[in-house]
């Protein structure tokens, strides 16, 4: 069945390239000629490229995808003291 989608992830860069220049930061922000791809990473390091009508984007590094915040349950007890009426 045929699937329409807006995008798609490519890899039209070798990853070793891709490590190499993330390791020292190299990816400057704009259009890169020589892989032809816009990097809107900042940082100097890039993650996925999507492809959209043939426009290929190299978006920013994500550290760790997998990486689980510290989102934690705290247990808050609440004093009150006895109302006259209780």
């Amino acid at each position: 069945m045929y699937k329409q989608t807006l995008y798609k992830v490519i890899e039209p860069i070798k990853i070793n390239t891709i490590k190499r220049l993330n390791k020292s930061k190299k990816w400057s922000y704009g259009y890169n000629k020589e892989h032809d791809v816009v990097v809107i990473s900042k940082t100097g390091q890039i993650g996925e490229i999507y492809e959209i009508q043939n426009l290929k984007i190299a978006l920013p590094k994500i550290s760790n995808p997998h990486k689980f915040s510290k989102d934690k349950w705290e247990v808050c007890l609440l004093y009150t003291s006895p109302s006259p009426r209780d």
